[in-house]
């Protein structure tokens, strides 16, 4: 079964045709879970809730949050920086501040792209399920495919 979401596209497939209904039911239901803490589009979501805390001090996340932004910080780690959950300034000031559908193709990007502050400079607590912000952060959608 070919699936799209969150602007990929992907292949679910089973060694026993049986049980490709069951799971496609795990993975829609995963994507849901996913996409209701760290949808930067919807205001509602707990990434957001966490973005308008930055430099608050410590936040309590949802064990799923907690979960990505562990994975987050590994992939930061593993890739000395190249996959850094910390670029949402940097992807707005570029105009990818709506979903790809809604991005008009005269948006002009700001000339000051600011510089992702690392997910170095995010504490994320697994003992107290707590993430600290620093005030100049922002995170884009933590959503590494191992999580």
């Amino acid at each position: 079964m070919k699936f799209e979401t969150w602007g990929m596209t992907g292949t679910i497939a089973t060694s026993d045709p049986d049980s490709l209904s069951q799971a496609e039911v795990i993975l829609w239901r995963w994507i849901h879970a996913v996409d209701d803490v760290a949808n930067r589009f919807r205001s509602d979501s707990e990434i957001c809730r966490l973005n308008r805390q930055a430099g608050r001090g410590r936040i309590t996340v949802s064990p799923l949050l907690l979960r990505l932004l562990v994975v987050a910080q590994r992939a930061f780690e593993t890739t000395q920086g190249l996959c850094d959950a910390t670029v949402l300034p940097s992807l707005e000031a570029l105009g990818y501040d709506k979903d790809f559908d809604l991005i008009a193709l005269t948006t002009q990007p700001q000339r000051h792209v600011p510089i992702p502050v690392g997910m170095n400079c995010v504490e994320v607590d697994q003992n107290a399920q707590t993430v600290t912000l620093p005030a100049n952060a922002a995170l884009a959608n933590p959503v590494p495919m191992e999580a």
